[in-house]
């Protein structure tokens, strides 16, 4: 065969691929947006007419819908909704994540939850913190209780602090972002390659254990250290004088063990 035969043959090939318009098909579609009650990416979107939600309702952040608050314990009706039957809930306001009312997915099983996506544990009666929100209605709805009360913060930038918007833990909040500043870095017990949000974040996660703070550890630790080096400023126990106080020093604030 000839090389003219074979470039004849690669014409022949190219034009057999195209469309009739000419053009030439896509080797494969797009993956199709998430849809209702499915995990999602807050970079990217969920399907139309759908937001991505970061809360602690679910693990991963997920596809929902607003609804009005005239909704609330009612179904939704968003066509958004793929045909899957949510009803409209106000969660409390410790929650973390939106205040506006949202569509939650209603379930009869946990099957019909875990068909939506793998991260939902339980199929009952809409609940947080393990208190039920909606005690009138048989309804039930797709929830992830271990998720309830844990911030998702991401570990590099530890972006915590908007993200605690419990008005009950505004002290704990203050101490933590003091301690850092005043005492654990410059005392260098927490080290300088970490940020000082990472610093609060940590200080956070040691104050409220399970999504609950522990007053205790509040004002026997965390104030305690602060306490010290306040009292001991500008003398030479400044950064040791918490030991002279009966002061813990949580480990997770001291990783190098200094």
């Amino acid at each position: 065969m000839t090389r003219n035969s074979l470039f004849i043959l690669w014409i022949v090939a190219v034009a057999a691929s195209s469309c009739a318009d000419g053009s030439v098909p896509v080797r494969s579609a797009a993956l199709p947006l998430p849809g209702f009650g499915q995990p999602c990416d807050p970079n990217l979107k969920c399907a139309v007419g759908l937001d991505c939600q970061q809360s602690d309702y679910a693990p991963t952040p997920w596809c929902t819908a607003l609804c009005p608050t005239s909704k609330i314990k009612n179904y939704c009706d968003n066509e958004a909704l793929q045909g899957v039957p949510a009803l409209c809930v106000q969660m409390p306001s410790d929650f973390a994540g939106p205040s506006t009312p949202f569509c939650a997915p209603v379930c009869s099983n946990l099957a019909s939850c875990t068909h939506l996506s793998s991260q939902w544990e339980l199929c009952n009666k809409l609940s947080y913190k393990a208190k039920v929100l909606i005690t009138d209605l048989p309804t039930k709805v797709c929830m992830a209780p271990s998720a309830n009360g844990q911030v998702k913060v991401d570990p590099v930038t530890c972006d915590w602090e908007a993200k605690i918007t419990d008005p009950l833990l505004n002290e704990a909040k203050q101490q933590c972002k003091s301690v850092c500043k005043s005492f654990l870095i410059p005392c260098q017990y927490w080290p300088k390659p970490q940020s000082e949000a990472c610093c609060g974040w940590a200080c956070m996660q040691y104050l409220t254990p399970g999504g609950q703070l522990d007053n205790d550890r509040l004002s026997k630790d965390i104030k305690c250290l602060t306490n010290a080096s306040i009292a001991y400023q500008g003398g030479p126990k400044v950064c040791t004088g918490w030991q002279d106080q009966a002061c813990t020093l949580p480990e997770v604030l001291n990783p190098g063990g200094k």
